[in-house]
């Protein structure tokens, strides 16, 4: 038997030699942990450095013992500045109770907490953000003492969008409640399944397809048909629908989508039913009110575009149906308590005429509708003739009229008269037509009233040149008959003195006698125009130049071409520019020789009048001669009219009328 000693030595021996393998296979696993270990720790670094939350380590009193740059990025901080302090000094005021009784429970409980804080950005003063706030104890170990992992997550993207739904959520409700827009819901067999903001009790609408609750079955079924081709082809449907309801009719924008399950499959309709017929309305009235603004800013320039009665008369009637609608028209003008039907239009045949008139002339007391309009100044609306049918048969023929509207015509409270409206048709006038007819009278009145003030100075300007003529001529014929009375007086003392120079004052005084009745003749002719238009414009003109004749003594020709074809309003103006210029040469120019010439073709119409006087300057010489009164009346006649003098030369005025 071996030695018990050597038997122990080899024991040993085999010990220490699988000591020695245990070893070195410990030590082998135990870098091997450390490697892994440190490779878990970088990875757990590059983690904590560049995570999208922030880590925060605290200890018991809440001071921050390391915080990852995710969270100095968030509060706007630097790192340094973060590490050893406060965490509390990043929480904004609003939340400083509720991150208290975070740490009060995370310290009295020893267990995780979580709530919603809102922190400070450091670098923007009163900037915050909303976070939630994890925290709970990491570790508590007799060196170091309790430290806390305080996770905190930037919930500012989901706050703001949850406040967004929630506050959208609020508009609709908001929106629908007393709004017109109803939200429904139907099953694939069309019957309601939920409907809100309905005014309907939901008893009479819920389970019911639209054919049992429309009045109008065409309505209904056109419905029926737009909602079942959404069933079929999956696809939201919009249209403007009217629909009756209580007996009214209404306009309701559609809103219709499908519904669909898990598998894609439609399983209804849900709708929005507008009622816009309120705007349908307002678009209605604003389109009206736009074809009255267009149709009285076209009225106002034809209006406005003559100062002629008559013509302002038949735009009137020729507007007044871009207004208001009318089978007959007709303006019936006031003088007094007479009532004169001034035109009458028909926009049928288009014609100005007398059309339907019994009287054009009668007293406002026989229609008592003139009446009232001359008392109020208001519109009339009748839409039932029957109560005044006699009284307007009397003046016009309305048997078949059945509809009247009326305006009088008022400026500075002054009826001028009437424009009256008729139609065939029952009922037809309307408060609005009422609204547009006084808008558009407003403007006829004041067109009428500017016409006739034109008129009433047309005709006094003529008056008063009529008036000055007739004063020169008054003296002129006085001068004539004065001379002629004292030349005969004078005769008998020329008879003893020298007898032979009798037959010059003889022929002298036969002159003063002619020039004294042409200058009668024209003066009468001043006082009764009438006469002047029965003339030729030859002829008033050799009756104006005997008249000059004898008020100098000057060598005067004419030479007058046949003017019999010229038309009158064109020959009185000519025979007043001529009157002008042979009235400045007698009383102004000291001439000794004048010359009248007027020449007339089938072109043109020539007058010149010139002399061999004084002249002037027709620069410096102001109205006391007539020069504007002669450019005005060549300018109304559409004629040129040139003024040529020069002093010491004379002056030749000439005028042209092309036909």
């Amino acid at each position: 038997m071996p030695d018990k000693r050597e038997t122990t030595s080899a024991v040993i021996n085999n010990i220490q030699s699988l000591s020695r393998s245990e070893l070195q296979r410990l030590v082998q696993e135990l870098e091997a942990a450390r490697a892994r270990l440190a490779d878990e720790n970088h990875r757990f670094r590059q983690f904590y450095q560049r995570t999208p939350v922030g880590y925060v380590t605290t200890d018991d009193a809440g001071i921050i013992l390391e915080a990852n740059p995710r969270f100095a990025e968030m509060i706007h901080a630097d790192i340094n500045d973060v590490v050893g302090a406060p965490l509390a000094r990043f929480v904004s005021e609003e939340s400083q109770t509720i991150y208290q009784v975070h740490r009060d429970m995370l310290l009295a409980q020893r267990a995780a907490q979580c709530m919603e804080i809102r922190f400070l950005r450091s670098k923007q003063p009163g900037s915050t953000f909303v976070a939630q706030l994890e925290s709970t104890l990491m570790q508590s170990t007799a060196s170091q003492g309790p430290q806390y992992l305080n996770v905190v997550t930037d919930n500012t993207e989901c706050a703001e969008v949850e406040e967004r739904l929630l506050q959208s959520e609020e508009r609709f409700r908001v929106a629908l409640r007393g709004s017109p827009v109803v939200v429904y819901s139907q099953d694939t067999d069309l019957r309601y399944t939920w409907v809100y903001n309905t005014q309907n009790n939901l008893a009479k609408i819920l389970g019911k397809r639209d054919q049992d609750i429309l009045e109008d079955q065409e309505e209904a079924a056109h419905l029926t048909s737009l909602k079942q081709k959404v069933l079929e082809t999956g696809q939201t449907l919009r249209t403007q629908l009217r629909l009756h309801a209580d007996g009214q009719a209404r306009f309701f924008d559609l809103t219709i989508d499908p519904r669909f399950d898990g598998n894609h499959d439609v399983i209804g309709i849900v709708g929005a039913n507008l009622d816009i017929t309120d705007y349908k309305d307002i678009e209605f009235a604003e389109r009206q009110h736009r074809r009255l603004a267009e149709a009285l800013s076209t009225s106002a320039l034809a209006l406005n575009s003559t100062l002629d009665q008559s013509q302002v008369l038949d735009e009137i009637l020729g507007g007044v149906g871009r207004v208001v609608p009318h089978t007959m028209a007709n303006i019936m003008l006031v003088n007094g308590r007479t009532v004169f039907v001034s035109r009458s239009y028909q926009p049928g045949d288009g014609s100005y005429q007398d059309t339907g008139v019994r009287l054009t002339r009668f007293d406002i007391d026989q229609v008592p509708t003139l009446q009232q309009m001359m008392t109020t100044h208001e519109v009339v609306i009748l839409n039932d003739l029957r109560s005044v049918q006699n009284a307007w048969n009397a003046v016009l023929e309305v048997e078949h009229i059945q509809s009247y509207t009326g305006a009088p015509l008022v400026v500075q409270d002054m009826v001028l008269g009437f424009i009256n409206l008729y139609s065939e048709a029952p009922q037809r006038y309307r408060s609005t037509h009422q609204h547009h007819l006084k808008g558009f009278a407003a403007q006829a009145a004041l067109a009428i009233h500017n016409a006739q003030l034109h008129q009433r100075a047309k005709e006094l300007a003529a008056i008063e040149e009529r008036q000055r003529l007739a004063r020169d001529l008054h003296d002129a014929v006085s001068q004539s008959l004065f001379a002629s009375r004292i030349l005969p007086e004078s005769l008998p003392a020329i008879w003893q003195q020298k007898p032979e120079r009798i037959p010059e004052h003889l022929d002298k005084l036969i002159l003063l006698n002619q020039s004294a009745l042409a200058e009668m003749r024209i003066l009468l002719l001043e006082l009764r125009p009438e006469q002047l238009l029965k003339m030729s414009l030859r002829e008033a003109l050799h009756k104006l130049t005997e008249a000059v004749r004898g008020r100098r003594q000057m060598e005067l020709s004419v030479h007058c071409d046949d003017s019999s074809d010229i038309p009158t309003d064109i020959a009185v103006t000519v025979y007043r520019i001529a009157q002008e210029a042979l009235n400045n040469v007698a009383k102004h120019s000291f001439a000794t020789q004048c010359e009248v010439i007027l020449r007339a073709d089938h072109q043109r119409l020539m007058l010149s009048v010139g002399d061999n006087g004084n002249g002037f300057d027709p620069d410096n010489t102001g109205a006391g001669i007539g020069l504007s009164s002669m450019r005005e009346r060549a300018a109304a006649i559409d004629a040129t009219i040139d003024i040529q003098s020069q002093i010491g030369q004379g002056t030749r005025i000439s005028l042209i009328w092309y036909w």
